[in-house]
């Protein structure tokens, strides 16, 4: 289970998501700039957001009420950096669906999450 409710401002943007899955893959697609990368990096522990609330099963990985942020290398959360050469002439939308069936062998679609 992933719980994330995070905002970070920043010159220009503003981020500001919610959202929980429970035992599914879910994919974050968006255009450029719209806060995908720094979601990813948010919960990651590599960048602080401003307020809100991170958990990841048993554990909270971050509460701005509680002043409470793990440090990466203690969130056991992986984190692969995106690299636009990997498949150059695929479009994300075409590549999460085939990563999803290969990966973790289901044949469903995996759920989006549009900014």
């Amino acid at each position: 289970m992933l719980k994330v409710e995070i905002n970070r401002t920043l010159p220009g943007f503003k981020l500001d998501i919610a959202f929980s899955v429970n035992g599914e893959v879910l994919g974050i697609l968006g255009p450029s700039g719209s806060g995908k990368t720094m979601t990813l990096l948010c919960i990651a522990g590599l960048l602080h957001p401003d307020s809100g609330f991170i958990q990841l099963n048993d554990r909270v990985l971050f509460d701005s009420t509680k002043k409470l942020n793990l440090p990466p290398k203690d969130r056991n959360v992986g984190f692969v950096f995106q690299n636009y050469a990997l498949f150059p002439i695929f479009l994300p939308v075409k590549i999460l669906p085939t990563a999803y069936v290969t990966l973790a062998g289901r044949s469903e679609p995996p759920r989006a999450c549009f900014n």
